[in-house]
């Protein structure tokens, strides 16, 4: 593992909810401190990015809640804002596309080192489209609590979901290159001094990070950064879908979002133990030698055990129950 630049995206994973099982939420508390809970919980600008599922086209209402289960959709809208699956509150509506429909789903995210393909760190979190951009920092945060020096990344590659001024300004406040398509940068001029004699302090905060944010953009336009780092950001894709398609990640296991935490963990412990297993099979004249030990071992038995420890966990039979 070189460490030198990494990968960072998010992948939609379906929960085990039906989109029957939503339910208008019924508040208990006063309508002011139910609308900040809710701020807290679904921040304005994913809701908007959240579409209604195919059933529902109509913008009426149906005067009567459905219930969880009744499969009559009829006069009815969903918003993660108004509905909570009955099944799995964690879930949330989320589409990739406008012609796409919604489903409860949540998101995985994964660090990969760009050179060996290993994931560095990865986890799960509810389905909002911003949440990409904080989930992002936490893991190059993690990554450097860990390892330290001892993985001292430079690139962070990432798509063009992630070009937003502020996000690229903390990217670069963590001593790192962002990579990203320039064609959707902000191109917004730099904010002038403030002029005002008394100046309010959230004013002057605010003038901060706009100013804050357009140099970032600024330096991410005007850095040159090697041509073949912006095409191999797409090796991420190829994880997850060899996550999806051997791994069983295509749709969550369990209920909640702790238990998709802990799916996503096993499945990127399970694609280390594969390269793992891939370098000591291809190390050279049949034989290689553990890091920790000072014993030779074959590399076909090698690649035999791990093989075994990869199908034992992720047999269809496998369940999180705790």
């Amino acid at each position: 593992m070189k460490g030198k630049a990494a990968v960072v995206d998010g992948s939609q994973v379906r929960a085990r909810a039906a989109v029957t099982s939503l339910e208008a939420i019924e508040p208990v508390q006063s309508i002011e401190e139910y609308c900040n809970r809710l701020a807290q919980e679904d921040p304005p600008q994913a809701a908007a990015e959240q579409k209604p599922p195919d059933d529902d086209s109509s913008n009426g209402g149906s005067g009567t809640a459905r219930k969880a289960g009744d499969p009559d959709f009829h006069g009815e809208r969903f918003s993660n804002r108004t509905h909570r699956s009955k099944t799995d509150p964690d879930a949330r509506l989320f589409s990739k596309g406008d012609r796409v429909g919604a489903q409860l789903s949540y998101l995985v995210h994964d660090l990969m080192d760009l050179k060996s393909g290993v994931i560095l760190d990865t986890t799960a979190s509810r389905a909002y489209g911003a949440l990409e951009r904080e989930a992002a920092l936490a893991l190059v945060d993690n990554v450097a609590k860990v390892h330290g020096g001892r993985v001292a990344l430079r690139y962070l590659l990432m798509d063009a979901n992630d070009t937003s001024a502020a996000f690229l300004a903390d990217v670069l406040a963590r001593g790192l290159e962002p990579v990203v398509p320039t064609k959707t940068l902000s191109k917004a001029a730099i904010p002038g001094p403030l002029r005002k004699r008394v100046i309010p302090v959230e004013l002057a905060r605010s003038h901060r990070r706009h100013v804050r944010a357009a140099l970032a953009a600024q330096h991410v336009r005007n850095r040159t950064r090697p041509p073949q780092l912006a095409r191999a950001r797409t090796r991420i894709e190829r994880l997850f879908a060899e996550a999806k398609e051997s791994h069983g990640l295509h749709r969550a296991r369990g209920i909640g979002l702790q238990m998709m935490n802990i799916q996503a963990l096993l499945t990127a412990t399970v694609q280390n133990l594969r390269r793992l297993a891939k370098t000591y099979r291809t190390a050279g004249a049949g034989e290689a030698r553990l890091p920790s030990a000072s014993l030779a071992c074959p590399s076909h038995w090698l690649h035999s055990l791990l093989a075994q420890v990869a199908r034992s966990i992720t047999q269809p039979t496998f369940s999180l129950n705790f």
